[in-house]
């Protein structure tokens, strides 16, 4: 079922559009659907994964490289929200040492908004290339 407008847009909320704008004016079309399909969205799945499967086992250093990498994943193509909140889970872990599972739940869900709106964005920079 095609998505409202206002949910399009809140999507695209997650998402600095400004530097979206500046990859697309980079970046060949094939090279920002590479960008975000094959490095981000699969290093989406995986280090979320590792996220989890740490936290349950207990891993404070497992989870602190996973949930880096997650971050700079997220800053690298501009889901500012899913990076702002992995380095806020970040500095709760380093202050306190526990690995919060709820936290590990609301990455998951900013994790798959930025590759819903990446994906929406996506489409519409191939549409108008």
């Amino acid at each position: 079922m095609p998505r409202s407008p206002a949910v399009l847009e809140a999507e695209l909320q997650t998402i600095n559009l400004e530097f979206i704008a500046q990859l697309e004016a980079d970046l060949e079309p094939e090279d920002l659907r590479r960008l975000f399909t094959v490095f981000f969205v699969s290093d989406v799945e995986r280090l979320t994964a590792a996220m989890r499967a740490a936290a349950q086992a207990g891993d404070g250093g497992a989870w602190r490289r996973a949930a880096h990498a997650l971050a700079g994943a997220a800053g690298a193509v501009g889901a500012d929200r899913l990076e702002d909140a992995v380095r806020s889970a970040m500095r709760s872990h380093e202050a306190s040492g526990a690995i919060d599972a709820p936290n590990i739940k609301l990455l998951e869900a900013l994790a798959s908004d930025a590759v819903n709106s990446l994906t929406t964005i996506l489409a519409r920079a191939i549409r108008r290339a």
